[in-house]
């Protein structure tokens, strides 16, 4: 989860439940008393570096308000990343009453930085806590390749909400929303390997991913037929689509 799951009762419910969790670290909490600090972005920052790797990112643009550090533009680079991992105790903040007074969470830390980022360039800078262990090097590497897999589930929200419209359904009840989603969810993973296909290899066959039923009504729909088309192709011409539309051309 990302930051705004960085919510003390919830990392409590989950300790408590034995659920297994990775989330982005969004508050500076309070530590038991410690000689190298009382807050834990200070005792994060003094982490002893396990190891180093090299990582591609892709560029970012700012749009909108997305003005903050954290989403800053950057170009495409290869980062060279620290990682380091330890173990800290967090406190129970104040007024937080659904969680007993005193109650502390020993918790597992991994911090993930750019030593030394390009000139001009915003450092990367990943707080996570989780569930996970973190003896192993493999242990902090498969922490962090599991985080980054929350990219790949925000673009599937994205593929049901927009490319779906399910949240323009209107519908009322628990179970008709139910229903509705066990339709559009293996629909939403068919257009989000569809766009990933479109990415990696964009001149393949799009009959290789999308049957002939529905390449047949995507050609009856405008701006142009798809005489032969591409997997790009395809991709462009369910853009184009409407909610309604989309939802016809890929209903089983």
């Amino acid at each position: 989860m990302d930051r705004e799951a960085d919510i003390f009762s919830l990392l409590h419910a989950m300790e408590t439940q034995a659920t297994r969790y990775i989330i982005r670290v969004g508050q500076n909490r309070k530590l038991e008393q410690s000689d190298l600090g009382n807050y834990l972005f200070e005792r994060l920052q003094k982490g002893t570096e396990r190891f180093r790797r090299d990582v591609h990112l892709s560029i970012r643009v700012a749009t909108g308000n997305q003005t903050t550090k954290s989403h800053a533009s950057r170009n495409r680079r290869i980062a060279t990343l620290a990682f380091s991992a330890q173990q800290l105790t967090i406190s129970r903040p104040d007024k937080f009453y659904d969680v007993p007074a005193g109650t502390v969470l020993p918790l597992n830390f991994v911090h993930v930085y750019e030593p030394q980022p390009p000139e001009g360039e915003s450092p990367v800078d990943w707080k996570l806590v989780t569930s996970e262990p973190i003896t192993t090097v493999k242990d902090i590497e498969r922490i962090v390749d599991g985080y980054r897999k929350r990219w790949v589930i925000e673009e599937y929200f994205k593929a049901l909400k927009t490319g779906c419209a399910f949240e323009k359904r209107q519908l009322e009840t628990r179970r008709s929303l139910e229903n509705l989603l066990g339709i559009l969810a293996p629909i939403a993973c068919n257009l989000l390997a569809i766009r990933s296909a479109a990415d990696s290899n964009p001149q393949q066959p799009a009959a290789d991913l999308i049957t002939p039923q529905i390449l047949e009504v995507l050609e009856a729909f405008p701006p142009k037929p798809l005489p032969s088309p591409t997997i790009k192709d395809a991709l462009f011409a369910i853009a184009a689509l409407d909610g309604s539309s989309f939802f016809a051309a890929f209903k089983p």
